[in-house]
This record gives structure tokens, C-alpha cells and sequence, in this order.
């Protein structure tokens, strides 16, 4: 499933560009732009792009993934491994209120 250019780039009529300028995509912009599809598609051609675990996902289920597409991926374990110590942290503290 590829929806975004191999180049990770941007041109006009695209999210991030003015006129014309082609500019390069931040790793979670790179997997919203190659994975998004219905909602997150939408969403990122109005410059919201998907959650780091949707992307992640994404990467790890696709088994024509790239190496371009596996690196942005794994720049984002650390954003979800801090995202699930603080989800960890906060239900052992409502645990240990209860």
C-alpha cells in the first residue's frame, strides 16, 4: 500500500508546500504520507498525520515495507516507548489508589 511518493517529499497541491516548493518529510510525516488511508488520509491532506502508533503499525504490517519506510518507523520507539511508561505509570497509580 503506497500512497506517497518514494522521494518523501512534498511538491504544491500537497500538505506543508507553498508555491511549489518541494520540502522533506518529518519521519511521521513520511509513514502518514506512504499509509494513511480513509479518516488519517483526510486528515493529513489538512496536515494532521497519523499518531506514532498508527505508523508504526502500519510499518510493522506491511510486508513490502522499505528500508526508507522501517527507519522513519523506528525513530518513533522512542515517542511510544515514553507513551507507554506514562500510560504504565498512570494506571499503577489508579491501582494503587483503589
Amino acid at each position: 500500500m503506497t500512497n506517497g511518493s518514494a522521494a518523501w517529499s512534498r511538491t504544491r497541491g500537497s500538505p506543508g508546500c507553498y508555491a511549489g516548493e518541494a520540502t522533506a518529510l518529518s519521519p511521521i510525516e513520511q509513514l502518514t504520507d506512504r499509509y494513511a488511508t480513509g479518516r488519517a488520509r483526510i486528515a493529513w491532506q489538512q496536515l494532521a498525520p497519523m499518531t506514532a502508533l498508527e505508523a508504526f503499525s502500519a510499518v510493522q504490517a506491511d510486508p513490502e515495507a522499505g528500508p526508507e519506510a522501517i527507519a522513519a518507523a523506528l525513530t518513533l520507539l522512542p515517542e511510544l516507548h515514553g507513551a507507554l511508561d506514562a500510560a504504565a505509570a498512570d494506571r499503577k497509580a489508579r491501582a494503587d489508589q483503589a
